[in-house]
């Protein structure tokens, strides 16, 4: 039986508020700042941390201080938050599980004081999480979550408390519509091939797979890789059997919850806590970028983590509600717990090495990327890049040769993966024309660009640069014409078309392109 009593440990008097709104400035200041980009989620990672403890603190005042301890410092060290902090674009999801924790401080105090002005805090960090990243969103369950586990509250107050944080949820879903808005790219085949298949049943096998791939990188956290999408998690069926296999798993750990509710469970809530705030990213709903991510975890493997080490406790016959343990059990828990951490630590330790830069981050993870069409893709385009980048390339228009066909291994299979890569193709061409000067082959990869998609602009106007460059004028202007079909005012294509009217001699056709370029361009 879980337990809370009204006088719980506390930071200094609204020093919390202080606190975490300091923070948040901080870093909107700071954001910009490349240079200090890295420190500051190292640093916001530990505040998120330490926050986490507090919490703990709180919720499980009556527990042997062990317990949250371990708790805080086996979410620290695990290896699959190392993309959350290393990876400067995912701030947003450090912030959003910062400000989400500080409302649940708040909240907690609302617990043992009924104090509107603590609610009315918890829905204000609620709504700033969520304005900080879309994975804040289920902490709306969590906090009903521990209302319900912790509060011991009357219904009436309970009500009115639950009441407040769903309009603070509302609002915050309103003013994002109406702010924001996002449409999902219902062809990104190599994002998620869910947005195209709308089979139920394949939906709810390739979630179920999705759920397992979570299960795993919490357990055993290697490989850890920069990119999945399609077709690293295969669409799959619910009758697969590793997919009966994982809904048959998450079957059980929701039916163990629900028949261990009423009696508030510690297990129980820790298993509500991890399906609460991994559903979001399970595919069932939505379909999700990239299909799954070690990010998606972040939130979740702090469930995750509580239900393991409530079962440490529980192997040793040491009971974590208990303010006592045996110095036996005690060793033996810490014994576990070190051996949990050195290679936690390490591994984490390593990837880290693997994020200080793009290329030491694609050398250690694409061997193991070989199912990833765009994963592939985008270490194609970081190496045509570098060729770009590469201050001979001007002068001289030539690359290491090495380097050239890495650059055409990768996208061929990227290809391979998902031979309608539109933009797989007119990199691929690209490379051939740009790096190679071989047109005829430029324009084989062009051509089926524009036939998977002919509404491809890229496409066309590289067909048409490569028919220029092979002396087929009248053909590289119809090219262009058809980029001004599907684009009227297309500057590139209006002064390209008028580059080849001048070079033809008919001034007349240059000078009408060209001013209709100039106009397009204001």
């Amino acid at each position: 039986m879980l337990q809370v009593t009204p006088s719980p440990p506390a930071l200094p008097r609204k020093a919390n508020l202080i606190i975490i709104l300091m923070i948040f400035l901080w870093v909107l200041l700071l954001y910009g700042n490349t240079a200090l980009s890295h420190p500051v989620n190292v640093f916001l990672y530990l505040i998120a941390s330490l926050i986490t403890f507090y919490v703990l603190r709180r919720l499980l005042l009556n527990y042997n201080i062990l317990f949250p301890v371990i708790i805080t410092m086996l979410f620290m060290a695990h290896p699959v938050h190392t993309e959350v902090v290393a990876s400067l674009k995912n701030r947003d999801e450090i912030l959003a599980f910062l400000l989400g924790m500080a409302g649940m401080y708040t909240l907690m105090s609302y617990i043992n004081t009924l104090r509107f002005l603590n609610i009315l805090q918890t829905s204000i960090f609620y709504a700033l999480a969520c304005v900080a990243s879309f994975s804040a969103l289920p902490f709306i369950g969590l906090y009903l979550l521990v209302l319900y586990f912790f509060g011991k509250l009357r219904l009436r107050v309970f009500l009115s408390a639950a009441i407040l944080i769903i309009l603070a949820a509302f609002m915050v879903s309103f003013f994002s519509q109406l702010f924001f808005s996002y449409t999902p790219n219902a062809t990104a085949y190599v994002e998620n091939a869910l947005y195209v298949e709308k089979s139920l049943w394949i939906r709810l096998g390739t979630s179920m797979m999705s759920l397992l791939f979570y299960l795993r990188i919490l357990f055993y956290p290697y490989p850890l890789l920069y990119y999945y999408g399609y077709n690293m998690i295969p669409l799959t069926s619910l009758g697969s059997p590793l997919a009966l296999l994982s809904f048959v798993f998450h079957a059980l750990l929701i039916v163990y919850a629900m028949i261990n509710i009423r009696s508030k469970s510690f297990l129980s809530f820790a298993i509500l806590w991890y399906l609460i705030t991994i559903f979001i990213y399970s595919n069932l709903l939505f379909p999700v970028n990239g299909v799954v991510a070690e990010r998606f975890v972040f939130t979740a493997s702090l469930g995750f983590i509580m239900a393991v080490v409530f079962i440490i406790f529980k192997l040793f016959n040491a009971e974590p509600n208990s303010l006592t343990i045996e110095i036996d059990s005690r060793i033996k828990i810490i014994a576990l717990v070190i051996i949990i951490l050195i290679p936690s630590g390490l591994l984490t330790i390593n990837r880290n090495a693997d994020w200080r830069s793009e290329k030491s981050l694609y050398a250690h993870d694409i061997p193991h990327l070989d199912k990833s069409a765009k994963a592939n893709y985008l270490y194609a385009q970081y190496l045509i890049a570098s060729i770009r980048n590469d201050e001979n390339f001007i002068s001289y228009g030539t690359s290491d040769p090495l380097v050239r066909e890495t650059i055409k291994e990768h996208l061929r299979l990227a290809l391979k993966i998902y031979p309608e890569s539109v933009n797989a193709l007119n990199d691929l061409g690209d490379v051939f024309m740009s790096f190679e000067n071989r047109y005829d082959s430029a324009l084989y990869f062009f051509r089926k660009a524009v036939v998977v998609d002919r509404l491809f602009i890229p496409g066309w106007n590289n067909i048409g640069l490569a028919n220029k460059q092979l002396g087929h004028y009248p053909q590289a202007i119809a090219c262009y014409q058809k980029v001004l079909d599907i684009q009227p005012g297309n500057t590139k294509a209006c002064f390209a078309i008028a580059q080849l009217y001048n070079e033809l001699g008919n001034t007349d056709k240059a000078r009408y392109y060209f001013d209709l370029g100039k106009r397009a361009a204001r």
